[in-house]
This record gives C-alpha cells, structure tokens and sequence, in this order.
C-alpha cells in the first residue's frame, strides 16, 4: 500500500553548519493558494497600513515555521539542542534572520527547493 511522503528533508549546512538538517511538512494546495493570498495582500498594502503589514507577515512567518518544521538537528550558540518550535515557538526569537530565511524558503518551495537532501 502506497504512503504519502508529507515531509522533505533539507540540508542546512548553509545556516548550522555540516551534517544539519531540517525535515519540513509539505504544505497542501490550499495552503500554498492562502499563503500567495496572503503575500500578494501584504505586497501592496498602502504605506498607512505597512506597520501593520510587517507585524501580519511576522506573525504569519513565525506560525509557517511552528506549523511546518517537523523535526530538525540544529543547536544553539553553544552547541546545545534547539527544542523543535512545534514544542516551543519562543526558540524562532533566538534564530539568526539567515535561519528563518532559510526555513520560510524550505517551506515555501515544499519539495521543490534544491539545497534538498532526502
């Protein structure tokens, strides 16, 4: 019986160095078609409503990285385990902008993304 793949594994050496690796949930249709919704919205939001737009797309990455960050190997400056945001979103504050950068890539290009390794 066939099982469906739901999670990608990336490579992110490029952020946490050699042998790291985050395996990110694949987003459905739907979503796909609500989160470019919702950018397009944010894209042309009026300069009285930037400030508003930059905290909405705040918001929106930091859920996009508790909801689909399945499991990864990443540490802290120390070398220490980072908790998986799913068990504890307070560790996306302490993540370089390159990592969320990173993150919000992976998901956002599901299984499409190169820097991939399964």
């Amino acid at each position: 019986m066939p099982k469906r793949k739901r999670t990608v594994r990336h490579d992110s050496t490029e952020v946490q160095g050699a042998d790291s690796w985050v395996d990110i949930r694949k987003t459905s249709w739907q979503q796909q078609k609500d989160l470019r919704l919702t950018g397009l919205r944010l894209s042309n939001a009026t300069e009285q409503d930037a400030e508003i737009a930059a905290k909405t797309n705040f918001d929106l990455t930091e859920q996009l990285i508790t909801d689909f960050v399945a499991n990864w190997n990443w540490v802290d400056d120390l070398g220490e385990p980072l908790t998986v945001p799913r068990a504890d979103p307070t560790v996306i504050s302490n993540l370089t902008s390159d990592e969320v950068d990173f993150l919000t890539t992976a998901i956002l290009s599901s299984d499409k993304d190169t820097r991939r390794k399964n």
